[in-house]
């Protein structure tokens, strides 16, 4: 396959380029190493005369260790580097076999056909998904039948024969899901490493759900499940990445530890497009005007040297950039910035022609924000939605376990408390984290609570009763965090410390407040007393800067401290514990 020669033919000839200088060098070793062992040589022989003849022999011991030591880490260095060069030159003859993607191709079940050019507009789907991100667009398979599939029949296509890109596999991806290290590892030993662990990559790919909107189901939103209990419920978002062409067809993916994470996310890219949609026409409409003095513009206009500043200026603002259209735009307006052509001529109607291309550049990517910050809002609005009905289940949770416990304080008789036990929330709708990992024990202690009961181990389901309660105020706590993050995320220059004070005021009063049986605190395991001395020292913290007059870069810079701090609440550790 064309892609894989072009990638192989790259990684031969920088291998290629590294084996010439392992290789120069240890040319340049060899001839040093020679000199230097005749130095060592006379330099011995000299010394020796001392025991021999008596004489003073005009060097030292230690002026002969020293060059012996130089002359071991000169030999070292060399074989060092014949190593590397055998290393590489055995990786050069591994690249010749090296084609997951044609391999997969080439072995494809008779199920599946490699789609043609202009048929990749299916429907969204975990098979188009994977495929969005993993494999290269001229690789892509479709179903081989006569009737194009529906989204339920896609859905239910296994991924195994999906060719697979290891290069399009992220590094982090490994790492986030227990697949393996990279570290140390050559460019060609990462493929192969991703390239092994490509059937589980399709798994974990496999175990996606998405999340519906009202009833309308999306694939750039999807969550983990049925897959392992310490990933099930992280939150998988697909995007196109804007640093290639459209042809190119590049999609990215991010995995977010929760569903409030995700969410936090879109809330900071939306503010991110809106700003860059300002900027954009800003940085157009100062160009059109540059266009239009540069018409006709004499080669010693005294206001020539103005307007090349204020090409750069423009340059400045645009910044440095990923994104296609604005990295080509930079690119001309750099080239532009002194009104020469490509000879080095005064030649205006050529600067204007590049600024045109420029301006036109602007105005592709302007639609593709509005396309991008459409997509995250839609997204954004599945995650509220989300989020919403979590804390919805697990808030008639908090109340019911309340409840139970009171009745057991005010001894109730078993009737009663099994029907205060029966009034506990299904939780089986929680499939995203954290209100997954908070399901898990809400779900299972009835069950068990109702055995104790049967067993007449009153001690034991009285304990059991305090544990989801608990559990669902850790959620009160870890909600009213997420709150504090929101506001820094969405509106950073907006939010105030008044009002991240009363919010932690507010966090402080729920992971304070002592509901349960007399005698109990809530905090009953060392996890959670951990949780709420540090969120008492975070109303002080605040309380300390609320009082100062901080400059916009000082409380920017304060926030990303906040941050960090509370971030830093394990509130699985807690559930853990419980």
């Amino acid at each position: 396959m064309k892609y894989e020669e072009d990638r192989n033919q790259g990684m031969r000839d920088a291998l290629e380029s590294k084996i010439g200088k392992a290789e120069a060098e240890i040319e340049a070793i060899r001839d040093r190493l020679s000199d230097e062992r005749d130095i060592l040589g006379r330099h011995e022989t000299t010394l020796s005369r001392k025991d021999v003849r008596g004489e003073k022999p005009g060097i030292t011991q230690e002026r002969v260790d020293k060059k012996r030591d130089l002359v071991t880490k000169l030999t070292e260095r060399q074989q060092e580097l014949g190593y590397l060069a055998q290393l590489m030159r055995g990786e050069v003859k591994r690249l010749l076999t090296f084609n997951p993607v044609q391999n997969s191709l080439d072995n494809l079940p008779s199920r599946f056909r490699q789609a043609e050019e202009g048929e990749w507009r299916i429907v969204n789907s975990r098979f188009k998904a994977a495929q969005d991100v993993l494999t290269p667009p001229e690789a892509r398979i479709l179903p081989n039948r006569r009737t194009r599939p529906t989204r339920k029949q896609y859905d239910r296509y296994s991924l195994d024969a999906i060719p697979v890109d290891p290069e399009r596999i992220p590094d982090w991806f490994l790492e986030e899901f227990g697949l393996g290290s990279l570290e140390g590892l050559s460019d060609l030993e990462k493929l192969e490493k991703k390239a092994a662990i490509t059937p589980e990559v399709l798994r974990i790919f496999s175990r996606l759900q998405p999340l519906e909107a009202y009833g309308r189901r999306t694939y750039r939103v999807m969550a983990l499940q049925h897959y392992a209990k310490e990933h099930d419920g992280k939150v998988f978002t697909f995007a196109y990445t804007g640093n290639q062409p459209k042809e190119k067809d590049r999609k990215t993916i991010q995995v977010f530890d929760t569903a409030y994470e995700a969410h936090r996310r879109m809330l900071h890219a939306e503010q991110g497009y809106e700003k860059e949609q300002g900027k954009l026409h800003g940085i157009k409409g100062r160009i059109h005007g540059i266009l239009g003095e540069v018409r006709g513009m004499k080669k010693d206009d005294p206001g020539k040297e103005i307007i090349t500043d204020r090409i750069s200026t423009e340059l400045d603002i645009l910044g440095k950039v990923l994104n296609y259209y604005k990295a080509e735009a930079a690119d001309i307006l750099g080239r532009v910035s002194d009104l020469q052509d490509s000879l080095g001529r005064h030649n205006p109607g050529a600067s204007c022609r590049q600024i045109i291309k420029v301006i036109d550049l602007l105005e592709e990517r302007l639609p593709e924000i509005f396309n991008k910050s459409r997509f995250v809002s839609d997204d954004k609005k599945i995650l509220s939605k989300t989020i919403h009905q979590g804390r919805e289940v697990l808030e008639q949770a908090r109340v019911a376990s309340l409840n139970l416990c009171e009745a057991l304080e005010n001894g109730a008789s078993e009737e009663e408390v099994k029907r205060r036990l029966s009034l506990m929330p299904l939780c089986d709708d929680l499939k995203v984290r954290p209100f997954n990992q908070y399901g898990d024990l809400l779900r299972i202690m009835p069950s068990i609570m109702q055995g104790l009961l049967r067993a007449g181990r009153e001690d034991i389901f009285r304990d059991g009763a305090i544990d989801m309660y608990v559990a669902c105020k850790t959620f009160q706590v870890q909600h009213e965090r997420e709150r504090i993050l929101r506001d820094i995320a969405a509106s950073p220059m907006e939010t105030t410390i008044e009002g991240l004070l009363g919010r932690a005021r507010e966090l402080k009063k729920v992971v304070e407040s002592k509901e349960t049986f007399p005698k109990v605190r809530t905090g009953q395991n060392e996890a959670y007393n951990e949780m709420r001395t540090k969120i008492r020292k975070l109303v002080k913290g605040l309380a300390h800067y609320s009082k100062l007059d901080l400059s916009e870069a000082e409380r920017l810079a304060m926030y990303e401290r906040l941050k960090s701090y509370i971030e830093e609440i394990d509130f699985t550790e807690i559930l853990e514990k419980l």
